[in-house]
């Protein structure tokens, strides 16, 4: 199965719950060596750290069965909806 569709299938996966405003799974390296990158947004809930969890602790052990070996690095970038939608403070003269 190509590294693409798996990382689309896995995006779409946990885009069920309704606390991720925004995912985002990427496979990239070569086939020995492959790498994650997971951008995630959620709205606030308190699912969120379950979330999180089930990726660290079944997602990702479940993709590197899927692709046949381990990632050589994984990044996880967790970010909360409302504070990536607070404008910046603005200053006067």
């Amino acid at each position: 199965m190509p590294l693409d569709a798996v990382a689309r299938a896995a995006t779409r996966g946990i885009q069920i719950y309704p606390s991720v405003a925004s995912a985002q799974f990427s496979i990239t390296g070569s086939p020995r060596a492959p790498e994650l990158t997971v951008t995630l947004v959620f709205t606030p809930a308190l699912e969120n750290q379950r979330i999180k969890d089930e990726i660290r602790y079944e997602l990702i052990p479940g993709l590197e069965v899927i692709i046949g070996a381990p990632f050589a690095r994984v990044t996880l970038d967790y970010t909360d909806a409302a504070s990536a939608l607070t404008p910046a403070p603005e200053t006067t003269a």
